[in-house]
């Protein structure tokens, strides 16, 4: 198998090769073969997916020279909260726009995190949450100030920030051959399209024979496959750039909808259900914004008959661990 020069091209900051585990008592309980690939064991302040996308994005920073990095999630975001212990490791300045209401102080959960690593907060509306515009007003600022500040889109998900993915996808096929596996099924969260588009571009790179299923935490599926095509699109212009030729089309974004619940970051009540039953049967703590969502949905597929007895499926854990905490008293109602 070929590996393209361009994985290389990273720093190496999370621990990686993240085991595949089995799920025995799920298992039992859906009569399917149930599978975890723990993502959430990346690291501690570095814990969850984004790690691997970021692993790419500070490559590039560093090699442009960068001494600061800005990018943007929700209060809670699991991705800023990493790219400020990241940018804490590597030396740089980071600054963190984040969308919704200041919350009072004391901070918590990833908030927490922010504020012990002393990021820099900005604020803006939720309605803004996809508007790049007002980091890159932040990073003038910056430049004046004679900075040179590096822009991560929210999640880390564009072409770069992707192939944290696409070498995950490498990595899944090196372990289920090791563990004598073909994956029938691989459910990932969608939140900012980066972890989904990786896979599905890893898959055409390494001829990934399974189905990958992306569930939306937000809006809803036809701004996914919008969005994630954008980012499958520049991706196969990076691609052809080093010889690489991938053929994808938007007919290969697989979407659930349906399990958004009342809105992104808001817990309903069957994922908490679902969130408790994955602790108590399989000592899994799944959180409340994206991994709990995508659990939800695929027990109702599980319940429905939608996937096959005896099916093998992969669950990508992309962490997420702090935003439990901040939603605790969803848990004592």
């Amino acid at each position: 198998m070929n590996i393209p020069d361009f994985l290389n091209k990273k720093i190496s900051a999370g621990r990686l090769n993240t085991p595949i585990q089995y799920m025995p008592r799920l298992s039992k309980r859906y009569d399917v073969d149930f599978y975890m690939k723990r993502d959430d064991m990346t690291g501690a302040g570095l814990s969850g997916n984004k790690i691997r996308k970021l692993e790419y994005l500070f490559y590039d920073a560093e090699a442009q020279g960068a001494d600061t990095v800005i990018t943007c999630g929700g209060t809670q975001s699991n991705h800023a909260r990493a790219t400020a212990v990241l940018a804490r490791i590597r030396g740089l300045h980071p600054i963190l726009l984040l969308y919704g209401k200041q919350p009072q102080k004391p901070y918590d959960g990833n908030l927490l995190l922010d504020y012990l690593l002393d990021a820099e907060l900005h604020w803006a509306l939720p309605d803004d949450i996809w508007n790049n515009a007002i980091m890159e007003e932040i990073a003038e600022k910056e430049r004046a100030n004679g900075k040179k500040p590096y822009i991560i889109p929210m999640g880390g998900s564009n072409t770069i920030g992707s192939l944290g993915y696409v070498n995950c996808a490498l990595e899944i096929m090196k372990q289920q051959d090791e563990l004598g596996l073909k994956f029938d099924y691989v459910f990932c969260s969608v939140g900012s399209g980066g972890t989904l588009a990786g896979l599905i571009i890893g898959k055409s790179v390494f001829g990934w024979n399974t189905k990958i299923l992306g569930v939306n935490v937000s809006l809803d599926k036809d701004f996914f496959i919008s969005h994630v095509s954008q980012i499958l699109e520049e991706t196969e212009k990076f691609n052809r750039k080093y010889g690489v030729d991938t053929k994808i089309s938007s007919k290969d974004i697989n979407i659930i909808d349906g399990f958004v619940g009342a809105g992104y970051a808001i817990p309903s009540e069957e994922e908490m259900e679902l969130i408790k039953l994955a602790a108590r049967e399989e000592g899994i703590f799944l959180d409340p914004v994206y991994t709990g969502k995508t659990f939800w949905a695929l027990d109702t597929l599980l319940k429905n008959h939608k996937i096959e007895r005896n099916a093998k499926i992969l669950f990508i854990h992309t962490g997420g661990i702090y935003g439990l905490f901040p939603e605790r008293k969803f848990f004592f109602n």
